[in-house]
């Protein structure tokens, strides 16, 4: 079977880290997502909550970093 390596979530931007620079100049930028939902588990309901960390990497996040604030609604697709 192949390995998969994707995630798909949506959620809240909670905290936003400053905007550096790597050694090699590429910009790069840590950010908070806060994810809660309710989900059906053998029929029953169940509060999901997760806090991730994404790493946004490269000029075309610039912008994006930029306009983010806390509070934000986001949808982050990745590996």
């Amino acid at each position: 079977m192949p390995e998969i390596n994707h995630c798909l979530i949506t959620g809240v931007v909670t905290q936003i880290g400053p905007l550096r620079r790597t050694p090699a100049g590429i910009p790069r930028c840590r950010l908070w997502i806060e994810h809660r939902s309710r989900q059906l588990e053998n029929g029953h309901p169940v509060e999901i909550k997760a806090r991730l960390g994404v790493q946004l990497v490269g000029d075309q996040w610039v912008e994006l970093i930029r306009q983010l604030q806390p509070g934000d609604q986001v949808r982050a697709e990745g590996f």
